[in-house]
């Protein structure tokens, strides 16, 4: 996904997504997976693609975008890392949060399940399908309306990220959702006190720590 667009205008994409692409010399995408056409996951697509084009995209088809849509079972290889769809499922009718593209992706290092805002129908519906991973992406932001029980014990993840704004007028993640994650153990970490994660995955050694942009790089003033 690409982040929000502000009101006043402007979006993340633009100020921290293409620079970031560009430090990296990224100048071409293989591949863009739009989860749902939601603003704070969608609002950057445009300013993303004009600065950095896609050789394919994916993900919702409602409008204004007619690109092909997720649909659960599909996959493909890139370098010996497979990345699977798992859901919505085909032919069903999936709209809004509970429409949203997920994507489990495995290598040798492990299995990382990304999620945007499927809440419980959707959850539901996954179960279906191999969703076992040492790294999630916890759906929702960490929304009590996600997350459920069956979900979290499926996935069994050791680390679980929480894309969340500081001191945001929802309260995400909510504590319920955040206790239901550590339970088994699993490490959890927010981008609101973390600022970017990275996790790498080390072939034949699962996935190693969060690098947290903000304990990593400290203002002057927080060292």
């Amino acid at each position: 996904d690409t982040g929000p667009r502000w009101q006043g205008g402007g979006s993340a994409a633009r100020v921290s997504l293409i620079p970031y692409l560009r430090r990296l010399g990224v100048r071409r995408l293989d591949l863009l997976v739009v989860s749902h056409a939601d603003s704070d996951h969608a609002g950057g697509v445009e300013d993303l693609l004009r600065s950095v084009p896609a050789t394919w995209v994916m993900g919702d088809a409602g409008p204004p975008w007619a690109w092909p849509r997720c649909e659960a079972g599909q996959r493909w290889t890139w370098d010996a890392v497979q990345f699977t769809v798992v859901h919505p499922p085909r032919g069903g009718s999936w709209h809004g949060n509970d429409g949203s593209c997920a994507l489990r992706v495995a290598g040798a290092g492990g299995a990382a399940l990304l999620l945007a805002d499927p809440e419980r129908r959707a959850e539901h519906a996954m179960l279906a399908q191999p969703l076992a991973a040492d790294l999630v992406v916890v759906p929702h932001h960490g929304s009590a309306s996600s997350s459920s029980a069956a979900l979290v014990g499926a996935v069994g993840a050791r680390i679980a990220l929480v894309s969340s704004g500081y001191g945001n007028r929802w309260g995400l993640p909510r504590e319920e959702v955040v206790t239901r994650w550590r339970e088994p153990h699993a490490r959890l970490e927010t981008t609101a006190a973390g600022g970017a994660l990275r996790v790498e995955f080390a072939p034949h050694s699962g996935p190693g720590p969060v690098w947290a942009q903000r304990q990593a790089v400290r203002r002057w003033w927080r060292r």
